[in-house]
């Protein structure tokens, strides 16, 4: 069930068809606003914007104070902490569409920032104030960005619900000691830089393979050379003979963006409405069951399991070194307790029959004690260097690079709901050239990126590139060169 359809609670349940600008949309959203305000404040602001009268403090007081309450009432806190977590989900909103915005118009940095007025807003009684003033003095632009953000709002509300009542770090101290005593040989600060090179071809960036000597032979010239380093730990694996093996791992836990998670909740469950509307609706799509009055519910809580995770990458012995240490880290999670239990979600080509997916093992952890489970995902240098670098070719289709990095997974996320944030008939923007052009500019950085033959620099009054190739040989590389930018 959605935290926000919670009987009595007057924050609405969101659905997309409150987000349209058609006459349907604009009824809904009114109906919504009327709820959380109250009918007879919303009356009276609207009443005082038409006549351009003073809206008195205790007016705005009163809208502030049971907006405040809400908020309280939905998080189970006490009724003073509301204002502050009011401030904290307007604040998610508004850093939600500068998520957006920043990877749709990447090279446009300042275009669709949000009006002023909007960003500005601290009270609930100025929100108010901004929806109900007649459009003509506030522009339509700064009347739906002011309904868009207490929309997002809504899922921003539920995001911050389940990081309230998570009782996560104890499960995850545990596991970090777990780690410290049975499964790395090394001390938590004892990290040891891993330098490879990796060689790609030409703008795909498709990887070809990797090595710990540059120049390698085994690789043919005019390949792109990236030079990577991570701080690794070492696992030590047994040979069941008493010997033991150091493997070098990058470790790292990663807690994915909250705007992250709101965006996701809106591209989830956008999926599945469409899924339900061509009538292939399935017991994953739990939004298709959820219904208010305009529609289809947007739900965080099926969509953002995996926002607190782990990766390890073993950085030699390939897929076959991966799968020892996933099955050493698997007996060490079913002996956790605390009523854990652990899935495997692999994805491995075999079974998924597609030889240009990035392959990761998988393991999602899930416990009684905590609000949403965590993951674990386990790679192999090769797939994880492609999981970060990969163009591929420009797909038409698509509207943008077919290649395996997590950017362009980023922006298709932010696309799918752009009409949504952005929408044409209030903006006029053209989403779809605005992917494209993001989508060169992530290809064009993640070429650059790290790359120390040909240089990024190759061109550049003064730069020459055997000063550069000659440094590597030599191990000297200057620090300017080695981030590729």
């Amino acid at each position: 069930m959605s935290l926000l359809q919670i009987e009595g609670n007057a924050i609405p349940a969101l659905t997309f068809d409150m987000l349209q600008t058609n006459r349907r949309g604009e009824v809904l959203a009114t109906r919504a606003f009327q709820r959380f305000f109250g009918p007879e404040d919303y009356k009276l602001f609207k009443k005082l914007g038409e006549t351009g009268e003073y809206i008195s403090e205790e007016d705005r007081s009163r809208v502030d104070n049971r907006a405040y309450a809400q908020v309280a009432a939905l998080l189970s806190i006490p009724e003073e902490k509301g204002k502050d977590k009011w401030k904290q989900a307007i604040a998610l909103s508004n850093s939600a569409v500068n998520y957006a915005r920043v990877r749709l118009f990447a090279d446009q940095e300042r275009r669709v920032t949000l009006a002023n007025r909007v960003a500005r807003v601290r009270r609930p009684s100025s929100a108010l104030e901004i929806l109900t003033t007649p459009v003509d003095q506030t522009g339509k632009q700064c009347r739906y960005e002011q309904g868009r953000q207490l929309a997002l709002a809504i899922p921003a509300l539920e995001v911050i619900k389940m990081d309230e009542s998570d009782n996560a770090e104890i499960i995850l101290d545990e596991i970090e000691r777990m780690l410290d005593e049975q499964f790395f040989v090394s001390k938590p600060n004892d990290v040891e830089d891993y330098t490879v090179y990796s060689f790609h071809d030409p703008y795909t960036n498709r990887l070809r393979g990797v090595s710990r000597d540059y120049p390698d032979h085994n690789f043919s010239e005019g390949l792109w050379v990236k030079k990577l380093t991570y701080p690794c730990r070492t696992i030590g694996l047994s040979d069941g003979s008493g010997l033991w093996l150091p493997v070098k791992a990058l470790y790292d836990d990663r807690e994915k963006d909250p705007e992250a998670a709101v965006l996701k909740a809106l591209q989830r469950s956008k999926i599945a409405k469409k899924k339900e509307e061509d009538g292939k609706d399935t017991e994953d799509s739990p939004i298709a069951k959820k219904k208010a009055e305009g529609g289809k519910v947007i739900e965080v809580s099926p969509y953002t399991g995996d926002r607190i995770g782990f990766r390890l990458v073993t950085m030699e012995g390939g897929r076959e070194m991966r799968d020892i240490v996933t099955a050493k880290l698997d007996k060490l999670l079913h002996a956790l307790g605390h009523d854990v239990k652990v899935t495997p979600r692999d994805r491995v080509n075999e079974q998924n029959g597609d030889p240009t997916r990035i392959e990761w093992n998988r393991r999602d952890v899930k416990s009684s004690e905590l609000a949403e489970p965590f993951e674990w995902l386990i790679q192999a240098l090769e797939d994880y260097v492609s999981y970060q670098y990969e163009v591929g070719d420009f797909d038409p289709g698509i509207g943008r690079h077919n290649g395996q990095a997590h950017p362009f997974y980023k922006l298709d996320r932010v696309y799918d709901v752009a009409e949504d944030i952005w929408p044409s008939s209030i903006f006029g923007l053209d989403l779809k050239e605005a992917k494209v052009a993001a989508s060169f500019d992530s290809a064009t950085k993640l070429g650059r990126n790290e790359r120390v033959y040909p240089s990024p620099y190759l061109g550049q009054p003064g730069f020459k590139q055997k000063v550069l190739t000659d440094a590597l040989k030599a191990d000297i590389v200057p620090s300017i060169f080695r981030s590729g930018v």
